[in-house]
């Protein structure tokens, strides 16, 4: 592979992927956010927007084809280093998708695949940093303002949309609220004699999956009459895995993501309906099946 013919290859194919990575988070920085925190970080969330920001400027740094060398080098050491975070989640979380392209789910790959791309673009960043032409600073330092006015604007696009996303702390639903006021009544069917759980989840999330069992035995312990579960969408095929491991006595229901997102921002969260009422909100931790019937006899007790 010659340099002067594949160039302009290699630097489209690096801009393109950059720049999808950048605005599919950018477009839904609370899901990248979740993301980051279910890898075990949340305290890194407030570095979404400056990676956002870095990854657009790459982006359009590589399709002006300016300071290919240090962007070269640059890129290679962050998709390493997202490499090598994925493959953490993925060995220690059970984390199967890496949330490379955030809200853009049509381009999201399998596991295995996402390591292969991964693999093969460092090969191209090695390559494009050892045969890119030396730099002309006076023909590329147009070109390079560009790339950071770029990055510029996308910092401060999504450090606002960060800074407005939903509270961690948020819940759309508030205890001793009535089912058909609240957020929860496109979803639990309007009785007034039955205790239902509305268990909202992501089957991509571990520790989602740690409180399935839980969450399981309200159903099977008979403290709630059924188990309504909510998630955003997700690939099938993680649906598909979470329903093989668990086999949960309760149906999956997609539902968009805004909605999900005014109820809560973070999962796992269980919101338990007693006679048409809110009776408790639960999460992220759930208590045990006879410390949850411990909590709703007192919620009886203090209301007789």
């Amino acid at each position: 592979m010659q340099s002067p013919k594949y160039l302009p290859i290699v630097t489209t194919l690096l801009g393109v992927f950059f720049l999808l990575s950048g605005l599919g988070k950018a477009l839904d920085i609370a899901q990248f956010t979740t993301t980051i925190a279910n890898y075990g970080l949340p305290q890194l969330e407030p570095l979404a927007p400056v990676l956002i920001a870095l990854e657009i400027g790459l982006g359009v740094a590589f399709l002006l084809r300016v300071y290919l060398k240090k962007m070269a080098l640059l890129s290679l050491f962050l998709l390493s280093t997202f490499t090598a975070f994925f493959a953490y989640g993925y060995l220690t979380r059970g984390i199967t998708s890496c949330g490379c392209f955030g809200a853009l789910e049509a381009v999201q790959l399998p596991p295995w695949l996402s390591f292969v791309r991964n693999l093969l673009l460092m090969g191209v960043m090695s390559w494009l940093y050892q045969r890119a032409p030396a730099d002309s600073t006076s023909t590329v330092r147009g070109r390079f303002r560009i790339a950071l006015g770029a990055a510029g604007i996308a910092f401060a696009i999504s450090g606002s949309a960060y800074a407005h996303r939903y509270s961690s702390s948020k819940v759309g639903v508030m205890r001793g609220q009535l089912l058909r006021t609240s957020l929860l009544a496109p979803y639990v069917p309007a009785t007034s004699d039955s205790t239902y759980v509305v268990f909202i989840f992501s089957p991509a999330c571990s520790h989602c999956e740690d409180m399935t069992p839980t969450v399981a035995s309200y159903r099977t312990s008979g403290i709630a009459a059924r188990i309504v579960a909510l998630h955003p969408p997700i690939d099938a095929t993680e649906q598909q895995r979470y329903i093989q491991r668990f086999n949960p006595p309760f149906y999956l229901r997609t539902v968009a993501r805004d909605s999900l997102y005014a109820i809560t921002y973070h999962v796992p969260l269980a919101i338990v309906v007693r006679r048409g009422i809110v009776a408790q909100v639960l999460g992220p931790v759930m208590p045990s099946a006879s410390a949850l019937k411990i909590l709703l006899a007192k919620d009886t007790a203090s209301v007789q």
